[in-house]
């Protein structure tokens, strides 16, 4: 119910863009979910780009059987950059309806406002312009860390050719591979193997 509340209001906010703006861009890439070739779901990524705003809504679902127990995992991205610069994002990820992690972060008066479930409040006092979220549509050439929405703190990004990586806080390490600019795989190297992201 949560992640169906969080997309109606995706939806409610860029169809009020639509109605504000009429110079807008619209761009959406979908992936297929697979772990050791079995396919578990998808993610879907939508850009939408009207005037001085940049809004990215990453959406993925997938579904599994772990050690005999079915697992249902929700994950959801939003945010909101004006003039290049973050301005709001919220991340929810959800498992077997249970909300895990629940992370909004808001720009205001010149500092961001951080808030998860175990904190309140927490303060990042720096600008940000780079996120996991944008990396679905732009490759982050001469970027050194990126802002990470569901942990509410940035992360020391390596670059190998096209191929960029970051490592979360719970030891899972994150791989985007891009070809002329537009990201083609995701890997997630967890404790239990690669779940791989590709682009279809």
């Amino acid at each position: 119910m949560t992640s169906k509340i969080i997309i109606a209001l995706s939806l409610l906010f860029i169809n009020s863009l639509d109605a504000a703006h009429t110079n807008k861009t619209e761009n959406i890439l979908s992936f297929k979910i697979s772990f050791h070739h079995f396919n578990l779901g998808y993610l879907k990524a939508i850009q939408l780009v009207s005037d001085n705003t940049n809004t990215f809504s990453i959406h993925g679902k997938a579904e599994g059987d772990l050690f005999f127990k079915k697992i249902v995992s929700e994950n959801n991205i939003y945010s909101v950059f004006e003039k290049g610069e973050l301005i709001s994002s919220n991340a929810l990820f959800i498992r077997n309806g249970k909300t895990l992690s629940n992370t909004r972060t808001t720009l205001q008066k010149g500092a961001y406002v951080v808030s998860t479930i175990e904190k309140k409040n927490q303060l990042v006092n720096h600008s940000i312009y780079f996120t996991v979220g944008r990396m679905y549509f732009q490759e982050p050439k001469d970027v050194e860390f990126i802002y990470s929405e569901a942990w509410g703190k940035d992360l020391q990004l390596s670059r190998k050719n096209n191929t960029y990586s970051f490592t979360i806080p719970d030891g899972t390490v994150c791989i985007f591979k891009y070809q002329n600019g537009i990201l083609q795989e995701m890997i997630s190297k967890t404790m239990i193997g690669d779940i791989k992201f590709t682009k279809i």
